[in-house]
């Protein structure tokens, strides 16, 4: 249902350039927004663990070293958890990488024509 709305509103669009530009554009925004927030994610994580490891001994004491031992396990197993929405996000290609890889192309193409002459 809601493909059948996408496709009917991509229809209604004008073919204007510049609107497909700024779409591009906002996209390319959200994306890189998108990877900040992971990032910073993953920095906060990585200092909770540090925190974790210089405080080891109290940490242990309070919880039991098992419980010490679980407290590690899940955050890095949340930072493994974004790492892998990171790379599958990268595996998309944004609407920038694929004009520029376009774009790349046409002219490694036009470079090959005229090496040929």
């Amino acid at each position: 249902m809601l493909e059948g709305e996408r496709a009917e509103a991509r229809s209604k669009r004008s073919g204007d350039p510049f609107t497909e530009v700024e779409r591009q554009l906002k996209q390319a925004r959200v994306v890189g927004m998108k990877a900040q927030a992971a990032q910073i994610a993953i920095q906060s994580i990585q200092t909770k663990i540090q925190m974790l490891r210089e405080n080891a001994d109290v940490y242990v004491l309070i919880h039991g070293q098992q419980g010490y031992n679980e407290i590690v396990a899940s955050l890095l197993s949340r930072m493994a958890r974004i790492g892998e929405e990171d790379s599958r996000d990268v595996s998309i290609s944004t609407p920038v990488s694929v004009g520029y890889s376009q774009l790349s192309e046409r002219f490694a193409s036009e470079d090959d024509n005229n090496s040929c002459d």
